[in-house]
């Protein structure tokens, strides 16, 4: 077995146990939901995941499979009382679609059980086909080999999203095998056939279909085809971008009918609020109601810095100190992107001349990934200041989606840093930095199964917040509310 085979199936085996570690952890519970389901089920209660978003995944599956609709996103559009309700309704439907066979065959724990184990599936796909295309994109780098899988895996966060339900790992999936397959065409100096182009069309249309965050493999793909083959490469990327708009536009049309537009988001909670300014942001900043601080440009940086690595909500427990010590917790993080983003920049020739000497694939690669993370903070940062501040609290779930562009940037970094050592000594600096990740991702996996020990069920009557509050639920233990 070569070293990157070996390399692989030894992280897929941690991962699987850091994986099964959250699906075993996290508690299933009974809920009551009398504004999210029929007004002829509000009083039956609903056997929901207790892990980020997953009785709102439930709702998606449940309202396709017993009416064979969407939800309604907020229930301000409800227009009957028979239908269901979610703020997940913002997202296209194929994840759930296809989750759809699984609910009708099991419920109860089983199928939660078996519902995060097809995420952790999904999450092994995405991991093994990102490996597959850093191999191909360093095809003489044994740190590449040995470390293109577990600087994926590892992050903390990575494992986490995962190890619960949502519709990423499939969207992750989804774009990787894009992203192989454009890598590939790449090193084979192959131009895209008519075949082909229908092939990656088809891909990039399903994960947008799944989640449409994955428009940044459609800005990967131009990037990386255009850079390499110039404007031979119009006509293939016109037919791809084309198939993939094509099977996205039914979703949009159901959007536009529905909503009067394209795109939905069901919160409407941002920074710029009741008389807030830019300014304000740039200059004291801007405190809006339940934020733990006051958000700048530089706290701002902050979140993302930390949530990149890690769940938000774990940043306290981090290291030691209170939820008002998150901000100097995520600092330490924010070091480590620092250090890479400096590492990448000062030895910019270097790592050309040591991983990319007139290699215009690689080069090409590396600005997908640097174009991907710039387009995704700006994204964030318009979502933050105009739709919803909350999103800032979620910003590693956009970073990590795109996984296996950036694990490229982890792994230039890396080369950058020890290019001058020998290849023995590099490959175990290669061990140690994944197994230092591997560490943290296992510290995670403690302090959540410690969390869900102090805190094994939530409130059980969970009424939708009205519109704007900037809540999604008003809890209580009683039908009252």
């Amino acid at each position: 077995m070569n070293l990157a085979r070996a390399s692989l199936l030894g992280t897929l085996l941690l991962y699987f146990f850091l994986s099964l570690t959250y699906v075993a952890g996290t508690p299933v519970q009974e809920f009551y939901l009398p504004d999210s389901v029929p007004q002829a089920q509000r009083s039956a209660p609903v056997l929901a995941g207790l892990g980020p978003d997953e009785k709102e995944y439930l709702i998606y599956v449940r309202s396709l499979a017993e009416t064979g609709r969407v939800p309604r996103p907020t229930a301000e559009q409800r227009k009957s009382p028979e239908e269901f309700v979610c703020y997940q309704a913002q997202h296209p439907s194929l994840f759930f679609i296809l989750s759809v066979p699984l609910w009708k065959l099991v419920q109860g724990n089983t199928f939660w059980t078996l519902w995060r184990g097809l995420c952790v599936l999904l999450g092994a796909a995405a991991i093994a086909l990102a490996s597959k295309s850093a191999r191909l994109l360093f095809p003489e780098s044994k740190l590449a080999a040995l470390c293109a899988a577990p600087l994926m895996a590892f992050v903390p966060i990575f494992g986490h999203l995962m190890g619960h339900v949502s519709n990423e790992p499939l969207a992750m999936a989804l774009g990787a095998g894009a992203w192989l397959m454009t890598v590939r065409l790449c090193r084979e100096g192959c131009m895209l056939g008519t075949k082909q182009a229908l092939l990656l069309g088809l891909v990039l249309g399903l994960a947008l279909l799944t989640r449409l965050t994955s428009v940044i493999w459609c800005l990967s793909v131009v990037v990386v085809l255009g850079m390499t083959f110039k404007k031979q490469a119009l006509k293939p990327l016109a037919l791809a971008l084309g198939v993939a708009l094509v099977l996205l536009i039914p979703w949009l049309l159901h959007n536009v009918t529905n909503y009067g537009k394209p795109l939905i988001r069901p919160f409407d909670n941002p920074l710029l609020a009741h008389g807030a300014a830019l300014t304000d942001f740039l200059g004291t900043g801007i405190r809006p109601q339940g934020s733990p601080t006051q958000f700048t440009p530089l706290i701002t940086v902050l979140f993302w810095a930390a949530t990149g690595w890690t769940p938000f909500w774990l940043i306290g427990s981090l290291l030691p100190g209170s939820y008002d010590g998150m901000v100097q917790n995520a600092a330490y993080l924010l070091l480590v992107d620092l250090a890479i983003g400096l590492t990448l920049f000062w030895n910019a020739s270097q790592v050309r001349r040591k991983l990319a000497p007139s290699d215009p694939v690689i080069r090409a690669a590396l600005w997908a990934a640097g174009s991907v993370l710039f387009f995704l903070i700006a994204v964030v940062l318009q979502q933050m200041l105009f739709v919803d501040w909350n999103v800032l609290q979620s910003a590693g779930r956009y970073f990590t989606a795109a996984a296996p562009l950036l694990v490229l940037l982890l792994l230039t970094a890396l080369e950058a840093v020890i290019r001058k050592l020998p290849t023995n000594v590099k490959l175990a600096v290669g061990v140690v930095a994944a197994l230092a990740l591997f560490l943290a991702s296992l510290y995670t996996t403690s302090l959540v199964r410690q969390f869900y020990a102090g805190n094994p069920t939530q409130k059980k009557w969970q009424k939708l917040a009205p519109a704007g509050s900037g809540r999604a639920y008003i809890v209580s233990d009683t039908d009252e509310g």
